[in-house]
């Protein structure tokens, strides 16, 4: 590259870091150029002799020793103590994507005394993406514009070294003789072993979707709130020469029906002459179909009599009320056993004499959730 330096400027003294680019874009086979960029970057800006620059061994000692992440260096609310502690007046970030054959570069200088950042963006396929950034940096420190990085004669492709080597994929999955599919196209049956995992092989670099089916239709995901039953799914970014373990989800649905449809169970137990033991007052809320909050209380207020005793049960539930009352032993008006319903929620009590104390047990379930819902026909 020809390289014109401007004259020196007075005022305070610069110096620079450069902490990284991120692929913003999200694809594996691009990572290489995180590295690939910011060392033109550092290049181009290194031969400003007026502006020295913080080694890059330097930067990832100081940041491992102090905590931080490049991400909270780069904070302008933080932009101070980083200068500090980075001995940057400058401090250089930023991320790139590779859309339709071209790399779109943003770079971010960021003022460590001010804590202001500017931004500067261009795109194309060689490294001259990289050397007007460089340019425009220069020319911002300097107040003035005298630095030439891009060279005609040498405008190589920044895009031409993309990694392909393949990875490979591991699945463990605790489901036998299930089916496979890589981007929709069957590639074998799991064993149901999941401490030996069925091995992707050549797999190329980039997003891939991997889908695990069991015929029955008994096995696969539940999908909330909404209770909707799917086969299990994953996207992996594979990188290029990468093994990437992954663990099927695949469960029978009613393990989940279940868990979803049991909100709470409990027993409480009491000498007679001391029913008062048995009173309870408890609050939970759970998340319905349409995603909503619903909250639920529950109350029991107990009484005793020389032959027995009883409680009175309050649920409340999405804004509606049922009461009921059982009794042990059984009377006319409250039997020992009872079953309350509000909104969408159940809640089941049995009053017991076992022994000369007493026993109740109380279970809250949700009506709208429950085992064998997955076949039932929408």
């Amino acid at each position: 590259a020809a390289i014109r330096q401007a004259p020196a400027q007075s005022g305070p003294r610069l110096s620079i870091a450069v902490l990284g680019l991120e692929n913003a874009g999200g694809d594996p086979r691009q990572d290489y150029l995180a590295s690939t960029a910011e060392g033109i970057l550092r290049y181009d800006l290194s031969v400003l002799a007026d502006i020295p620059m913080v080694e890059r061994r330097n930067l990832d000692k100081l940041l491992s020793e102090r905590e931080f992440s490049l991400s909270s260096v780069a904070d302008p609310a933080r932009a101070a103590r980083a200068g500090g502690l980075l001995g940057a007046s400058h401090l250089v970030y930023g991320d790139y994507a590779v859309t339709a054959g071209e790399l779109n570069l943003t770079v971010h200088l960021l003022d460590t005394a001010s804590g202001q950042a500017v931004t500067f963006r261009d795109r194309g396929a060689s490294e001259h993406v990289v050397h007007r950034i460089a340019e425009k940096i220069a020319a911002r420190l300097l107040d003035r514009r005298g630095v030439v990085f891009a060279d005609a004669a040498n405008d190589r492709s920044i895009l031409s070294l993309r990694d392909e080597t393949p990875g490979v994929i591991a699945l463990h999955s605790p489901i036998r003789a299930a089916e496979i599919y890589l981007d929709e196209e069957f590639v074998g049956f799991t064993r149901g072993n999941e401490l030996d995992p069925i091995l992707l092989e050549s797999v190329r670099p980039g997003r891939h979707t991997l889908r695990v089916h069991l015929s029955g239709g008994d096995f696969g995901v539940v999908l909330l709130p909404q209770v909707e039953f799917k086969d299990w799914e994953t996207v992996i970014d594979v990188r290029p020469g990468g093994r990437h373990a992954v663990r099927d989800q695949t469960r029978h649905f009613n393990e989940t029906l279940y868990r979803l449809e049991h909100l709470l169970s409990f027993e409480l137990k009491a000498e007679r002459g001391k029913a008062s033991a048995l009173a309870f007052s408890k609050d939970l809320t759970f998340t319905d179909r349409t995603g909503r909050t619903v909250p639920v209380k529950l109350v029991g207020t107990p009484s005793e009599t020389a032959d027995g005793a009883s409680i009175t049960l309050v649920l409340t539930a999405g804004g509606e009320d049922a009461r009921g009352r059982i009794s042990a032993p059984a009377r006319p008006d409250a039997p020992t056993e009872l079953r309350i319903i509000a909104g969408t929620v159940a809640l089941e009590a049995e009053l017991s004499d076992s022994w000369g104390s007493w026993e109740l047990d109380v279970t809250v379930r949700r009506t709208d959730v429950y085992q064998g819902l997955h076949r039932e026909k929408p």
